[in-house]
């Protein structure tokens, strides 16, 4: 019967242990509770999103597209080329509005060696429509340039030359 105590006491003593056990390594794993909200995003500190170049977001996190740059407003004009023959020296450059009214010719006087390097002339606007850029070309130094005048074809002006090598007008801003 001593035997038999000491069994049932060691076996309790075990049954305590597993249990005392089992307790102790129990993870309780709790979801967070109540309604989270993620801080918003800035252009410095990640957020709901990520802010790129063009975009804005307020305070309460709402993101939007910037404004556009209107200190120079849209100038409702085209800039295009009149060719009368096939050669350099017969184009006119002319501006017009969107819908082809109000067509104007833009006198250029190049100097007598020089005409407009390819057909069609690469020609663009300044971003206030004040000033034209466009391309020449003198055969006899085999020089380009990049010329500059008022709208009205007055004040031609070099802007850049080279002999060495080949210049390409891109655009004006």
């Amino acid at each position: 019967m001593k035997k038999l105590l000491m069994g049932s006491f060691v076996l309790t003593i075990f049954s305590i242990s597993l249990l005392i056990f089992q307790l102790s390594c129990k993870k309780e794993a709790v979801a967070q509770t109540g309604s989270y909200v993620l801080h918003p995003a800035t252009t410095s500190a990640l957020g709901g999103v990520i802010v790129g170049s063009g975009l804005n977001i307020n305070n309460s996190g709402v993101l939007s597209v910037a404004a556009r740059d209107t200190s120079v407003p849209q100038l409702g004009k085209l800039l295009f080329v009149e060719l009368s023959g096939g050669l350099p020296d017969q184009q006119t450059i002319c501006t017009s509005n969107y819908d082809g009214t109000g067509k104007v010719k833009i006198p250029i006087s190049l100097p007598t060696s020089r005409e407009f390097r390819s057909i069609p002339v690469h020609a663009t606007l300044s971003p206030d429509g004040k000033m034209l850029f466009f391309e020449a070309y003198e055969g006899s130094t085999q020089t380009y340039f990049i010329y500059s005048c008022s709208i009205n074809g007055s004040n031609l002006q070099i802007v850049h030359s080279s002999s060495k090598n080949l210049i390409g007008l891109m655009n004006a801003y």
